[in-house]
């Protein structure tokens, strides 16, 4: 369970702090008061659209490789062929085809971009 980013255990210390502090008698008024304002805030257009694009934002890497068709195994699949290519070449002509500079991220940003020309 999981509500605003908080969980289980942490929801059960904030709510045991909040009986040690507020008392037995008052905790309860503290609850209603609390109920009704998520109920509310829940209710509330703003809100819903806020949560609404959050979870676009969370969800738009995965919409965009799920457009472009691409998966995350084959970009590292790819990525060990050629890491094993360039040993071979490097054992064959005593030199690497890459620099040491090209990095795990460019590497698979150029990747990207070559599987989407390819599906264009």
């Amino acid at each position: 369970m999981e509500f605003f980013n908080i969980g289980g255990l942490e929801l059960l210390l904030i709510l045991l702090i909040a009986l040690l502090a507020l008392g037995p008698k008052r905790i309860v008024e503290v609850g209603h008061k609390l109920g009704n304002a998520m109920r509310k805030l829940s209710k509330n257009i703003l809100f819903q659209e806020i949560v609404q694009t959050t979870d676009e934002i969370r969800n738009y890497p995965r919409k965009i490789m799920d457009e472009a068709k691409l998966d995350m195994s084959d970009l590292d699949m790819t990525l060990k062929i050629r890491d094993e290519n360039n040993v071979l070449d490097k054992s064959l002509n005593g030199k690497s085809t890459f620099s040491q500079e090209d990095n795990f991220s460019n590497t698979k940003q150029n990747l990207v971009s070559e599987q989407q020309a390819k599906t264009e």
